[in-house]
């Protein structure tokens, strides 16, 4: 069982690792890697580097990888060296990534020049947390001050996740305010302004750079008691690419916290995309001229669904076929295979994509992009192909294996010429329905930077844009009809008539 686990890993692994490595070697010189977080500011000041990195730099290349996750994985991305720069925020700086006992600018400064990272740029405004209410609610209850919070006995609070467990937010608040509650949610930034105008919760977290403040005339609570710290936009980047330090020096712009708010409610509620705004910022345009006609991404987008999905299909489904068989012929591999192969289909796939940023980055691999979502569906397309191989083998009829024993055929005519033509019909469908959820389930793979059809989804859902949403679903939703179509094909091709009776 171990070797079957530790070889189909190495064996991924490997795939994997040759496949970056063979489209990296198009790329003449290392490129300089920006990881943004999954909310709309943060990917605007990715956007932003970017385009004032090729504006001033344009022998430099530069990737930006959009949504890639929290605070802590961008984080360890950055140690890693598998990012070489990401937005960051003082108070995040201090309170979550430097020990507490450093304290002092010298001492945080000092901190990070051990990790080989360094502050590139303060890039001029601040955004701290705060918490948010309606106008009605609060009108009602005469909430101003977050102190007021306790004179209510129910409230439905709803925070995102890394606030409700973050010191400097809800776990250190609760203790600064004494608030008690018994209805706490965990819920999507973007998601939690729908749930608190349609008044299924009564207080979320914000950020005050949110351009849903001044939309929806929300009422930020006042921080009587002063326990929110100041949350400075900076440049976090890792002193490994030593290009970045000649990049920062010569970077000149100021955002105010004005500015930030603009752009964040451009890409909310304008409908602008991210790219459009960071240029509109740096050539300082009229954004009224400016159109985010994403539909001309699709075909990039598309092209990076499918090479993920290709590469994960191309050596899972063969590797399915080949246990199903070996099992089918070695009985004592029977259940220890069915077993391992059924292992994956019990862990979320989410999970799984997070589970992998460990053991990735301890063998020194990329545990963002393409890497994790290749390996978590190589794993996941195995189960179906490799259990219905099996049990369609086991099916065939035992006299046609009795007319082969009393003809002496060997072993390879009879698997290709009487086995696999018998069992076809039923390997063929289960490899139509794997590809089919592959497709679907490698959306989740932006999740970790890889790009694909579900960066649309992710910022259709961050942005409420419906739009953006369907341009990812509806190209998924041709490749399945077109996947059903190509296997009739298949099937009229290689399927006896007497098997379809």
């Amino acid at each position: 069982m171990l070797k079957i686990t530790g070889f189909i890993l190495l064996f991924a692994t490997m795939v994997v690792m040759s496949v970056e490595v063979n489209s990296n070697d198009k790329i003449e010189s290392t490129p300089i890697v920006i990881g943004s977080k999954k909310f709309t500011e943060s990917i605007i000041l990715g956007e932003i580097l970017k385009h004032n990195i090729i504006k001033n730099n344009p022998n430099i290349s530069v990737r930006h990888l959009q949504q890639i996750g929290s605070t802590r994985i961008l984080w360890s991305s950055l140690l890693s060296g598998q990012i070489d720069v990401y937005t960051e925020y003082t108070g995040t700086l201090e309170h979550e990534l430097v020990p507490e006992s450093h304290k002092s600018t010298g001492e945080i400064n000092k901190y990070l020049d051990s990790l080989g990272v360094g502050i590139g740029y303060h890039i001029g405004f601040n955004n701290s947390y705060a918490l948010g209410v309606t106008k009605e609610f609060s009108e009602k209850f005469k909430l101003q001050k977050i102190s007021d919070l306790k004179k209510i006995e129910k409230i439905n609070f709803a925070f995102t996740e890394e606030f409700l467990n973050r010191e400097d937010g809800w776990q250190g608040l609760k203790k600064h305010y004494n608030v008690k509650t018994s209805n706490l949610k965990s819920i999507d930034h973007d998601i939690a302004y729908r749930a608190l105008l349609n008044g299924d919760v009564h207080v979320v977290d914000l950020y005050t750079t949110d351009p849903e403040i001044k939309r929806y005339d929300l009422v930020v609570l006042e921080d009587d008691l002063n326990f929110f710290s100041k949350y400075k936009a900076i440049y976090l980047y890792n002193k490994k690419n030593t290009s970045l330090m000649e990049i920062f020096k010569n970077i000149h712009f100021k955002i105010t916290e004005s500015d930030m708010v603009k752009m964040n409610y451009d890409a909310k509620f304008r409908g602008l995309s991210e790219v459009a705004i960071a240029k509109a910022f740096l050539q300082q345009n009229d954004l009224s001229k400016e159109t985010a006609i994403l539909t001309e991404q699709i075909i990039q987008y598309s092209c990076e669904h499918l090479w993920i999905v290709g590469v994960s299909l191309l050596f899972g489904l063969p590797l399915g076929i080949f246990l199903g068989t070996a099992s089918h012929y070695i009985r004592y591999l029977k259940l220890p295979t069915v077993y391992f192969v059924s292992f994956f289909q019990t862990v979320p796939s989410i999970a799984f994509l997070v589970f992998l940023i460990g053991p990735l980055n301890y063998f020194g691999f990329s545990s963002i992009g393409n890497t994790p979502a290749i390996i978590t569906l190589f794993l996941y397309c195995l189960m179906p192909v490799t259990t219905t191989t099996l049990n369609a083998l086991d099916s065939t009829p035992k006299n046609y294996s009795d007319i082969a024993d009393i003809l002496n055929i060997k072993f390879f005519k009879r698997l290709f010429c009487i086995k696999y033509p018998l069992a076809i019909q039923e390997i063929l469908n289960s490899i139509k329905n794997t590809v089919i959820a592959t497709i679907g389930s490698a959306t989740l793979g932006a999740l970790v930077g890889a790009g694909g059809l579900g960066q649309p989804i992710l910022s259709g859902i961050r942005l409420d844009n419906y739009k953006l949403i369907l341009i990812g679903i509806m190209p998924a939703i041709v490749f399945i009809i077109i996947t059903h179509l190509l296997f009739k094909v298949l099937e009229y091709l290689f399927v006896s008539k007497g098997l379809k009776i």
